[in-house]
Order: structure tokens, then C-alpha cells, then sequence
């Protein structure tokens, strides 16, 4: 959790409910409620959903697993664990990275209360070096996973840019792709 914001009292009974329904299940996330600096309901902010698990491709690009994250210690001990390196997008990473070791599950419930306010991180001038640090954890994602292309075009040897990072994934963004995706989603339990 971000230190300004707050969760919702039912949000980890949900999370371990979840785990106990599905021992495969190795993070959990919610959608959130945008708040005033009071912590005043705004409105939800509803883009969250459920994502296709077991995706080489996927990247959480556009975000999808964002707030109110839990995950299993146990399975969190089997990856790399937290980049200190990374000063923004850590829990990007690690996100990715629990991905890769089981199902993630969205609870469809605004457990987390998200703080909007100016001094907030994703309100002010970090949003560049937010870019360019979510293109370095999709990148060392895409290391890991040992992919070479992604529809046709090459990955880079080596990080040089998050533009051509993010090029990769563009298709991701397209109508047609995401109409696939929620059809598959509709098949599958998740």
C-alpha cells in the first residue's frame, strides 16, 4: 500500500478467502476507489479486470493489476523478490514476477482507497521516469521469460529506451486484441 492511502476493512478477508478457494492462486488484487484528500469516496475507478493467466505476453501494459495487491509469501520467496534497484514501478516488477509463478485472481470489490492529491506520485513530474522504469521491468520480464520476438519484431539485446519497449506491446492497446482477450477471459474461469 501507498502510506497515503487506506484499504477497505473486508479487503484481506477477501484476499484469503481467495487463497483458500484456490491453492494456485498466488496474488490477488482489487479495483479502487478514487478519494479526496480525506479519503472521501470519488467515484470507482473501474478499468480493473481480471487478467488471462499463463500469457508469455503478458505485461500488466495497460495496467490491470494495480491496487490492493496480496500475494503468497511462500511463492514470493521463489522469485528474484523486490529490485532494490528500482525506485518506481517496484511493484510493477514484482508483480510480473509473482505472474510468472501461478494464477493472479481479481477481486471484483473497491478495496483500496486511492488518495488523489497533487502531491501524489503519479500526479506530478515522475510520470516520465515512471515510463522509463516500467519499460526496464517489462524488459527484464521479457529476460526472464527468454522471448526473442513479440509478434514479429525482435526484443532488444539490451535496454536502450522505454519507446521502443513499449512499441513491442502497442498491439496490446488495439480494439481487436482486447475484444480477444475479454472473449477468452468469458471461456476460461481465469
Amino acid at each position: 500500500m501507498d502510506p497515503d492511502d487506506a484499504i477497505q476493512p473486508e479487503a484481506i478477508s477477501s484476499a484469503v478467502a481467495a487463497y483458500q478457494k484456490d491453492r494456485d492462486i498466488v496474488l490477488t488484487y482489487s479495483y479502487f476507489m478514487k478519494c479526496d484528500e480525506h479519503l472521501n469516496p470519488i467515484e470507482p475507478f473501474r478499468s480493473g479486470m481480471q487478467v488471462v493467466n499463463g500469457d508469455p505476453f503478458f505485461f500488466n501494459c495497460p495496467v490491470q493489476i494495480a491496487h490492493f495487491v496480496t500475494f503468497r509469501k511462500d511463492i514470493y520467496n521463489l522469485t528474484e523478490k523486490m529490485n532494490p534497484e528500482l525506485k518506481i514501478a517496484e511493484d510493477q516488477d514484482l508483480y510480473l514476477k509473482m505472474y510468472e509463478k501461478g494464477k493472479v485472481y481479481f477481486i471484483d470489490e473497491p478495496h483500496y482507497l486511492y488518495r488523489m492529491h497533487a502531491e501524489g506520485i503519479s500526479q506530478n513530474s515522475n510520470k516520465a521516469r515512471s515510463h522509463d522504469y516500467f519499460a526496464q521491468v517489462i524488459m527484464a520480464a521479457m529476460k526472464r521469460r527468454q522471448l526473442k520476438n513479440i509478434r514479429g519484431k525482435k526484443v532488444p539485446e539490451s535496454y536502450n529506451r522505454p519507446d521502443e519497449i513499449f512499441e513491442l506491446l502497442d498491439y496490446q492497446n488495439k480494439i481487436l486484441f482486447r475484444l480477444k482477450k475479454k472473449i477468452l477471459l468469458f471461456c476460461r474461469k481465469y
